[in-house]
Order: structure tokens, then C-alpha cells, then sequence
């Protein structure tokens, strides 16, 4: 399977606050987990995570990121809902 994703845009800007807050070590950080996790949902999004209140949503870590995706396996679109960073 190949899914593709897509980005709730509030999630991404929530994404995009965090980054512009961030020095450049957690920056790097970040980008390689959004790269694992963005490989990893391309791949099989279904399987990826654990499924929270129903299969479709499912919520994926890769510290230091944390998103909430729901998928849709119809259509193979895995859609970020929500993101966040910890340290």
C-alpha cells in the first residue's frame, strides 16, 4: 500500500509555531521524526501507532513528535489532525 498525506492546517500550524520557537538542535530533531513518521505512513499508515477511539484514528510517535492521524484506508490518505512536541 502507498498513502498519501495531508496536513489539517491547523496542525500544521501548530507545527509551524512550535518550529519558529525552537533552537536548532530541537529543530533537527523534529525534522527527523516527521521524516521517520512521514516514511512509516506512506508505507502502511494503518499499522503505524496505536489506534485511539476508533481504527481510523490513530495516534504516531517518534519522539520528540506526537501527531493524531486519521486514516482513511479507502482512499489511502493518511490526514495529520494534530501535532505536538515534547521534550
Amino acid at each position: 500500500m502507498r498513502y498519501t498525506i495531508e496536513w489539517d492546517p491547523n496542525a500544521l500550524r501548530e507545527l509551524a509555531l512550535i518550529w519558529d520557537d525552537s533552537l536548532s538542535k530541537r529543530r533537527i530533531a523534529i525534522d527527523k521524526a516527521l521524516g521517520d513518521i512521514d516514511r512509516l505512513l506512506r508505507a502502511d499508515a494503518s499499522s503505524v501507532g496505536e489506534s485511539r477511539s476508533t481504527p481510523a484514528l490513530r495516534w504516531v510517535c517518534v519522539f520528540p513528535v506526537i501527531l493524531t492521524v486519521f486514516i482513511n484506508d479507502r482512499i489511502q490518505v493518511a490526514r495529520i489532525i494534530e501535532a505536538r512536541v515534547y521534550d
